[in-house]
């Protein structure tokens, strides 16, 4: 290997840990409409690391009123839920998943969590 390649190997090792490669590949993973998965397949990037750079990037920086998404969704009480409905929320997703015992105090974290499973 000349000492060009290796420059180059190297300049792309260090470009795809970069915090700016990953937000312009979720940025674009956003407006795709594809999977995650399939995302990552068609960019060659790894899916495990695609999910941590996408975990650290909410994490690291909070929601502001502006870019917080505003809108109505149909919400539907299961029988088994209402008793739970007078002191906490479950949240069920379209592909199943729930988040159960939602409450004023544990609002941050779950929106983050929602964040996260998009």
């Amino acid at each position: 290997m000349t000492s060009i390649e290796s420059n180059t190997i190297n300049s792309s090792a260090s470009a795809n840990s970069s915090a700016e490669f990953w937000k312009k590949h979720i940025e674009q993973w956003q407006s795709s409409g594809l999977t995650q998965a399939t995302y990552c397949r068609q960019y060659q990037l790894s899916y495990h690391q695609f999910k941590y750079r996408k975990y650290k990037l909410v994490v690291s920086s909070p929601i502001t009123p502006a870019e917080t998404n505003v809108g109505f969704t149909r919400v539907q009480i299961a029988e088994t839920t209402k008793s739970l409905a007078s002191s906490s929320l479950c949240i069920q997703f379209s592909d199943g998943t729930k988040v159960i015992g939602v409450t004023l105090d544990t609002m941050p974290l779950v929106r983050q969590l929602v964040e996260v499973l998009r």
